[in-house]
């Protein structure tokens, strides 16, 4: 709900279905630390239009040569023009934008209806190379918008197999996701993944590499780790009718092009700039690309909370000397060091204050700057402790944490708020919230206000496991 709240397509969640019963408990080693118990189980049922992977397509490749991967790749590229014919829930978001959004952004950077139609609207009647070539142009581009996407909402996906990744280019496989407090590009949410491979900062790599292997598929290209017996041979068969490599290299050279102009789009509304995707930087740095760089620089040598520095930027006062608000903003974005006498060191301060004096300067001829972030930020941020808390209440029998749970869903399908927010260091106090003594007002007023209050450090770069949350 608040990927899709944020104009980031996904799969959607259909029903969940548990059960108490001891017999159908299910024996799982959580946190892979050897503490094996029973769990209750689960079932979530998701909707998309395919669930078809990348992977889908390496399977096609090697199990039914050509025809039966031209199959796939079409049947794929069907579901891919059906998208392209509508909006979808996503791009609502572009409705609630107070902002200027050119068309070539609309149409390259978000999900909506196509005014141009792509070669997939062709996909019954393309030959047979002409269908794989499409396709991994159509992948290519809606997975660099995709990846943009992800990661100008603070959003990390923590497992990037290419059994993970959408041929369509959405959003799949919602489990040891995590979405940023901390602005720290090192981090990966997944428990297991020592290496932060999939970590939040190497996701756009990642993809492409993805990428890279499903381009293998499609020229018929000897898999990296392929064990099983006919790794060298499977694609012998069909020598000759496979996709050119020098036409799929070409196509994936636009990976990175794309995904630069999409996330530049994506941060240029998010600091309340018309959305143009140009990442040319002007002399006096005041340019939006120049600008979002400066940002994410500060962000990332601050540790400053993503979430609250972004949609607090909307309450500060232009007009105000510039160090001041620069301080305020960092106290209420949790940023900054403090040193061995408890003081804060002035280094991140003095940098946030350069990019605010750009800032302001570059917004001086737009009044309604501050009105354009608050419709473009969230308000409300889905905290990895407070989602553990929804995990925990919802196995309660009488129901007791419907009420909670009810909140946070109408929270992450509506997280903004387009009134002024008061600045300040407020943080979460730590407690879980008693679900059986509050009215379903405190319930509200409770809930958001932790949604909206700075992790304590403990709460911070929490990491999630596939066995538990």
């Amino acid at each position: 709900a608040f990927l899709e709240a944020c104009g980031v397509p996904s799969v959607a969640t259909l029903a969940v279905v548990a059960s108490d019963a001891s017999e159908d408990a299910i024996m799982r080693d959580e946190w892979y630390d050897g503490k094996v118990g029973p769990k209750k189980p689960g079932i979530v049922t998701r909707v998309a239009p395919t669930f078809l992977r990348f992977g889908s397509l390496q399977l096609a490749a090697k199990r039914q040569g050509f025809d039966g991967l031209v199959q796939v790749a079409r049947f794929a590229l069907s579901a891919i023009a059906r998208l392209e014919e509508h909006d979808d829930g996503s791009t609502a978001y572009l409705g609630r934008i107070r902002q200027p959004i050119s068309p070539w952004v609309q149409e390259k950077c978000f999900f909506g209806r196509r005014h141009e139609p792509s070669c997939a609207r062709s996909y019954a009647s393309l030959a047979d190379d002409q269908v794989l070539r499409c396709l991994l142009q159509r992948v290519t581009m809606r997975t660099a918008a995709l990846i943009a996407a992800w990661m100008a909402n603070g959003f990390a996906h923590g497992v990037m197999n290419t059994d993970n990744l959408s041929i369509l280019g959405i959003t799949v496989d919602l489990n040891v996701f995590g979405f940023f407090g901390t602005y720290n590009p090192a981090w990966a949410p997944n428990h297991i993944d020592d290496s932060a491979r999939y970590a939040f900062g190497t996701q756009n790599r990642i993809a492409k590499w993805n990428l890279q292997r499903l381009a293998d598929a499609l020229t018929g290209t000897i898999f990296k780790r392929d064990r099983e017996h006919d790794a060298r041979t499977w694609a012998a068969t069909d020598h000759g009718r496979w996709l050119s490599a020098s036409i799929a290299e070409g196509i994936l050279e636009d990976f990175d092009a794309r995904f630069e102009a999409c996330q530049t789009a994506r941060m240029e509304i998010r600091l309340g700039f018309p959305a143009t995707g140009s990442s040319s930087c002007s002399a006096d740095q005041s340019a939006p690309a120049c600008l979002s760089a400066r940002w994410l620089k500060w962000l990332q040598n601050s540790g400053a909370d993503y979430p609250r520095a972004s949609r607090g930027l909307a309450e500060l006062n232009d007009v105000a000397p510039v160090q001041a608000e620069a301080l305020k903003l960092a106290e209420h974005a949790g940023a900054g060091v403090l040193s061995s006498n408890g003081v804060r060191e002035a280094s991140a301060d003095n940098e946030l204050a350069t990019f605010l004096q750009i800032f302001f300067k570059a917004h001086q001829n737009n009044p309604h700057w501050r009105a354009i972030i608050r419709s473009a930020v969230p308000a409300f941020a889905p905290r990895t402790h407070i989602l553990r808390e929804a995990a925990r209440l919802v196995q309660f029998e009488d129901r007791r944490g419907h009420p909670f749970l009810e909140e946070l869903l109408e929270a992450m399908h509506d997280p903004f708020n387009g009134d002024a927010l008061p600045l300040g260091a407020t943080w979460d106090s730590g407690v879980q919230l008693s679900v059986t003594d509050s009215t379903a007002d405190n319930m509200r007023v409770l809930l958001r206000g932790r949604l909206q209050a700075l992790p304590l450090p403990e709460m911070q770069q929490l990491r999630t496991s596939c066995g538990a949350q």
